[in-house]
């Protein structure tokens, strides 16, 4: 879906809006997917170099690389339809926290293009 915008926006949509319901939950989630899909981003990389010379065990990490980068992918759009869909009608402390959230989001996005 993520060569299609309109089934990616139709996806996402919903996703931001339950978000909101237990925003530091999903926050949380969402950066717990995202860390073990750069953890497996790294071994697949780590696969494809330890194997260059055994095209079985390099096909294997040239596939496990396009599975993490895909999720790598949708999760990040997934960061930016939730830091941009959380209700803002809330306390200053609250405030506090959601801008907490949201850098850690981004931090784990900046992180995964370094």
């Amino acid at each position: 879906p993520l060569d299609d915008e309109g089934m990616l926006l139709e996806q996402l949509t919903p996703l931001s809006n339950l978000a909101r319901y237990r925003y530091s939950v999903s926050a949380g989630h969402t950066g717990e997917l995202f860390l073990q899909a750069l953890a497996d981003r790294e071994r697949a990389i780590g696969m494809l170099i330890n194997n260059a010379e055994n095209s079985n065990e390099a096909a294997e990490g040239k596939m496990r690389l396009a599975d993490a980068q895909a999720r790598l992918a949708f999760l990040t759009y997934l960061v930016g339809a939730i830091v941009g869909g959380h209700v803002t009608r809330v306390s200053a402390r609250a405030i506090e926290r959601l801008e907490e959230l949201n850098s850690e989001l981004a931090a784990l996005v900046f992180k995964m293009v370094t």
